[in-house]
């Protein structure tokens, strides 16, 4: 409620998919007078509306997973494109009438990158990449002597490259801002596609293997992300959220260009088979997440895949898809393997904690690195002479 009583701002939707903010004026009776009105936002949740103490603005915070998670402020009066505060991953806004105190939580997790060896049968899991920090989203180069991640160690959110073993990791961007995720391999090794909030939007990335400025493939006022590669290495496909929330599927070509809209089809996180056969892609996140696939040259999409774990990964590759299985009764979960031609669905190894957004094989398919959150927390953050 505002400070005058007269506003009431909340959320609407689903907590597990959308939810919007509105905004309900009310008489001195409390009684609603007209329509809410939606807060306009490029992410699917929006919770947590705090007032100002004069009532002339509204705090909310906005997020694609828990992790991605930022704080945002409006203008009341007139809703209009908010603007972001530099808070880390802030929850529950409050502000307090008088003193211009801001309070907010915040969530704390230590992921880390594991691998799992299968020769023969699983090895036990060994702790490869790690800080105090969010490790996350690894992809193993082609020839599998590098590894692209995620990494908050510096105290912003990186790509970084390491040796296979976890050794030697040297950071990639230096965006020193908002999240950069989701790092993917050309499929000659040269050149490593991402997304990033750099600039206030989530747009694609294109950066050299072995650094360099990166380029920015992507403009619009959409929210575009998770970047996959065409088997030619020639485009670069990726997800694309306006406002009406739809996810729908485009590609850019590598040499620049304006993107083009993939027709016919709606989902995220598309890429290539590795042949070049298949268009793989991902629909219904968190509640029914899945994947589906269509002929590049044209064809019905189908479902490929409904069992994924909505904090897990998937790799597509010629004969099918490896994937981190949903927990069973027990709630342990497995990395396994669907085979395409068969249906047959195969156990490949047991993830002894919590899988948290990121999976990927070597090409001899003899190592398997996944994210593991081995501990969770929370803080209480206190903001001073906050205006």
């Amino acid at each position: 409620m505002s400070p005058d009583g007269r506003t009431l701002a909340f959320s609407r939707g689903d907590l597990g998919s959308q939810q919007d903010l509105h905004l309900l004026t009310l008489s001195e009776e409390m009684r609603p007078q007209g329509e809410p009105k939606k807060v306009p936002s490029k992410s699917p949740r929006n919770l947590f509306p705090a007032w100002t103490s004069d009532g002339s603005e509204v705090l909310f915070v906005s997020c694609h997973t828990r992790s991605d998670v930022a704080l945002w402020r409006m203008a009341a009066s007139q809703p209009a494109r908010p603007s972001r505060l530099a808070f880390d991953a802030p929850w529950t806004p409050a502000i307090s009438l008088q003193g211009h105190r801001l309070a907010y939580s915040t969530w704390n997790s230590d992921t880390n990158i594991w691998r799992i060896e299968v020769n023969g049968e699983a090895q036990e899991p060994e702790k490869v990449i790690a800080s105090t920090f969010f490790e996350g989203t690894p992809a193993y180069s082609p020839d599998g002597g590098k590894i692209a991640f995620m990494s908050s160690r510096s105290g912003s959110w990186e790509i970084w490259v390491s040796n296979s073993d976890g050794s030697n990791p040297e950071k990639l961007t230096r965006f020193e801002g908002p999240k950069t995720s989701r790092p993917n391999w050309s499929p000659d090794g040269k050149h490593i596609v991402f997304y990033s909030d750099v600039q206030a939007n989530r747009d694609v990335y294109l950066i050299r293997s072995d650094g360099g400025m990166p380029k920015r493939l992507t403009k619009s006022p959409a929210s575009e992300g998770d970047p996959g590669w065409s088997a030619d290495g020639k485009w670069v496909y990726f997800g694309s959220r306006g406002e009406n929330q739809k996810e729908t599927i485009w590609k850019v070509a590598v040499d620049g260009g304006e993107p083009v809209s993939v027709p016919g089809i709606q989902g995220n996180a598309p890429v290539e088979s590795p042949d070049g056969k298949f268009l793989y892609y991902s629909k219904g996140w968190p509640d029914t997440y899945s994947i589906w696939r269509v002929p590049t040259g044209g064809g019905v999409e189908t479902l490929a895949l409904d069992s994924l774990h909505p904090e897990g990964a998937w790799v597509a590759v010629n004969e099918g898809i490896y994937f981190i299985a949903r927990p069973d009764e027990k709630g342990i979960s497995y990395i396994r393997f669907k085979d395409m031609g068969s249906g047959k669905v195969h156990t490949i190894a047991q993830i002894n904690g919590r899988p948290y957004w990121g999976l990927t094989v070597s090409p001899d398919r003899k190592n398997f690195l996944y994210v593991q959150s081995d501990n969770d927390g929370s803080d209480l953050m206190l903001v001073e002479n906050f205006r």
